[in-house]
C-alpha cells in the first residue's frame, strides 16, 4: 500500500511587470537576483505549499494537474486556472472525479503563502505554473503527509 503525492511549483519565467517593458524574466524558485534591462528582479519565495485535500479514489491512478496562476504583489494567488491534465483522460477517473481533483488543486493553490517577487526592490506580480501529482498504487486514500519538493 503505497501512496505518493508530489507537489511541484515551476516558474513560467514571465514577471507580469516585465511584459509591459518587453522583457522576459528568468525562471526559478526562491530567492535569487537577476538583472534584465538594467532592472534587478528577485523571484517569489514560497513559504507554504499546502497539498490538496484529495478525495478518496478507489482505482489505481496517476495524474498530474497543471495549473497557471499569478502570484500577486500583495502576496495573494489569483487567476488560477487548469492549463493541462496529464494524461488528458486518466484511466480509472470519471469526468466528475477529474472535476473534483482540479477543484481541490485550485483550492490548494489559493492557500499558497509566499513573499512576492520584486523589481528594483518593489513588489511585483509574477506568473507561475503549478503541478500537482496524484499517484495511487492501490485502493488507498491519499495520505496527508507533507508534499515532497522536487
Amino acid at each position: 500500500m503505497r501512496t505518493l503525492i508530489v507537489f511541484a511549483i515551476l516558474v513560467c519565467g514571465l514577471p507580469c511587470v516585465a511584459q509591459s517593458s518587453g522583457g522576459i524574466g528568468p525562471g526559478g524558485i526562491g530567492p535569487g537576483n537577476s538583472s534584465r534591462d538594467g532592472h534587478t528582479l528577485k523571484h517569489p519565495v514560497i513559504q507554504s505549499k499546502p497539498e490538496p485535500a484529495w478525495p478518496k479514489i478507489k482505482n489505481k491512478v496517476e495524474t498530474t494537474i497543471v495549473l497557471r496562476a499569478i502570484f500577486r504583489s500583495n502576496a495573494k494567488v489569483t487567476d488560477v486556472y487548469v492549463f493541462e491534465i496529464i494524461p488528458e483522460k486518466p484511466d480509472g477517473l470519471s469526468k466528475d472525479d477529474l472535476k473534483e481533483l482540479t477543484k481541490r488543486a485550485i483550492d490548494a493553490a489559493h492557500q499558497i503563502k509566499f513573499i512576492p517577487a520584486t523589481r528594483d526592490g518593489k513588489p511585483v506580480s509574477w506568473r507561475m505554473q503549478l503541478e500537482y501529482l496524484l499517484r495511487l498504487d492501490d485502493e488507498t486514500k491519499p495520505s496527508n503527509q507533507p508534499p515532497k519538493t522536487p
